[in-house]
């Protein structure tokens, strides 16, 4: 016997009704910020994540913003199957019950200091903002294809950390061969963001010849942390690379 008390599967976290063509879980979405999160002020020691604006270049639907905006925010966006229960229908969770203190928390509920985006496709910008962000007023996007040449605008000033989940070659395909893709997508966000922290997810081509072609593309920036899992049941990397001064 057993007893369903959640009802949709929990990665599912909220009523996000939109979703972009390869978009990465939500509770992978909410692991990967933190872990940027934690790596950062391990490095950073004299820094907190929330000193840094987060950017995403490639935000699709925008679930790296919209989960490291409410990480800490109690998640009142979803139903449990255990609500219908009779001792929950007598006395509701209290997290779900308005008051001072879930206000609070949801006041210091990100992770970073801000959190944009930056997104290429005008449809899915769109659907983003109507259907996902709609009651995320923190959040700020924009359309910019960041392999164009164009200038990136509402840059915000101060230290930045990026994080993104560019297209594998996969569901989506790439414009050009892997070893010359990413290389120009690092050059670009190097280029036009020069953040402190870059994070991706994506996958290593198993030829060690390619693969350091597009892990020394990222240089002068250094890898401090890398975690294999599978994205949509792709093996992916989960990498975050600082920035090094010379």
């Amino acid at each position: 016997m057993s007893i369903d008390t959640s009802g949709e599967p929990l990665y599912k976290r909220s009523k996000r009704p939109f979703n972009g063509k390869a978009p990465i879980r939500e509770n992978y979405g909410a692991a990967l910020c933190f872990s940027l999160k934690k790596e950062i002020e391990l490095i950073s020691k004299s820094q907190s994540a929330t000193n840094f604006h987060l950017i995403d270049p490639m935000c699709g639907s925008g679930t790296f913003l919209v989960e490291a905006n409410n990480w800490l925010r109690p998640n009142q966006e979803r139903n449990f199957s255990y609500f219908s229960y009779p001792c929950f229908k007598l006395a509701p969770p209290s997290l779900f019950i308005k008051n001072r203190s879930n206000e609070i928390s949801q006041n210091k509920s990100s992770l970073f200091l801000t959190s944009s985006g930056y997104e290429a496709n005008a449809t899915i910008l769109q659907k983003t903002k109507e259907n996902n962000l709609n009651f995320e007023p923190e959040i700020n996007i924009l359309k910019h294809d960041i392999l164009s040449s164009d200038n990136m605008k509402d840059l915000p000033n101060g230290n930045k950390a990026v994080i993104f989940n560019p297209p594998y070659g996969k569901r989506i395909k790439l414009s050009q061969k892997p070893t010359s893709y990413y290389p120009s997508l690092f050059k670009k966000i190097k280029e036009k963001i020069n953040p402190e922290f870059l994070a991706v997810v994506f996958p290593l081509p198993e030829d060690e010849k390619d693969k350091n072609i597009i892990l020394s593309s990222i240089k002068p920036y250094k890898l401090v942390k890398k975690i294999a899992f599978k994205n949509g049941g792709i093996p992916v990397f989960f990498m975050i690379f600082c920035r090094q001064l010379s």
